[in-house]
């Protein structure tokens, strides 16, 4: 579909382009030329505004990549009509996959990727400052402290001062976290990236999220490895590499699950109760 417009911009002639992954909002395909790229193409609305997110956080990642243990994708251009990009194809996995498949550097990669968090939350904090934006604009957050348990999630945000704000993935889970046959880690997905709020909101959907996304594709994993998964996770915060106050993390755990289910409540109610369950079955 956009086979004419990339080889006119790349001047590479394309052998072959397949789709790879679907998600809910977007199509992955792979796109084979000169070298190997991914289009990501939205399914419904235009892409401008995750290619720009993207193509910021890049440029503040190029500047301090030396200091850095994680790598973005590069961007190669952007399609005419807003709804697709080009960017470079990781020959890797996913984190998610990476653990159902009982990898051995499982661990190690975990705890490196909780460093890699908190290098970029300090990364974001400092470059992004004056565009960012509190966490209780957010649209889905909004509507929840407009709910009737909007009393209930302020007092878990009271929790957290000032020093404790960061400017976050949001999005950060381990589907969009891939890791390259080299070990190398890669962060993808920045739909959102100038939301302020405090450090634990970015922990607790890693956490979350990669129990939930464990229980959902392998129900025996999770139950028979459940203890691992709890050594993965931990290893995961002290990667992070500050002292982390448990209690505050299992307030935004349950901010968090809040926000989680009203998000899929908006678009499939069956899915929101599903989720509901699954949250109950983890606490």
């Amino acid at each position: 579909m956009y086979r004419d417009e990339i080889e006119k911009q790349l001047n590479e002639r394309i052998s072959s382009i397949s789709l790879f992954r679907e998600t809910s909002c977007s199509l992955l395909f792979r796109v084979r030329a000169g070298k190997e790229y991914v289009l990501k193409k939205a399914k419904r609305k235009n892409i401008n505004h995750e290619f720009l997110n993207h193509k910021t956080i890049y440029h503040c990642w190029l500047d301090s990549k030396e200091k850095l243990d994680f790598k973005i994708p590069a961007l190669f251009l952007q399609t005419a009509d807003k709804k697709a990009y080009l960017m470079e194809y990781i020959d890797g996995v996913n984190l998610l996959d990476m653990l159902l498949k009982n990898n051995d550097k499982a661990a190690e990669v975990f705890k490196l990727v909780g460093k890699c968090l908190h290098q970029y939350h300090r990364l974001a904090t400092r470059r992004l400052a004056e565009k960012k934006i509190d966490i209780t604009e957010h649209p889905a957050v909004k509507k929840l402290l407009e709910g009737p348990k909007a009393e209930q999630l302020k007092n878990y945000l009271s929790l957290f001062k000032q020093d404790s704000y960061r400017i976050l993935l949001k999005d950060f889970t381990p589907s969009n976290i891939l890791v390259h046959k080299n070990n190398d880690i890669y962060l993808v997905d920045f739909q959102n990236i100038y939301y302020s709020a405090p450090l634990y909101y970015d922990l607790a959907r890693f956490i979350d999220t990669t129990k939930v996304f464990t229980l959902v594709r392998r129900p025996l994993h999770f139950l028979l490895r459940h203890r691992r998964l709890t050594r993965i996770l931990d290893g995961f915060l002290e990667g992070y590499g500050e002292k982390l106050d448990p209690a505050h993390l299992r307030a935004m755990q349950r901010f968090h699950r809040a926000e989680h289910i009203l998000s899929k409540l908006d678009n499939e109610k069956l899915d929101a109760m599903i989720l509901k369950l699954i949250y109950c079955l983890i606490r």
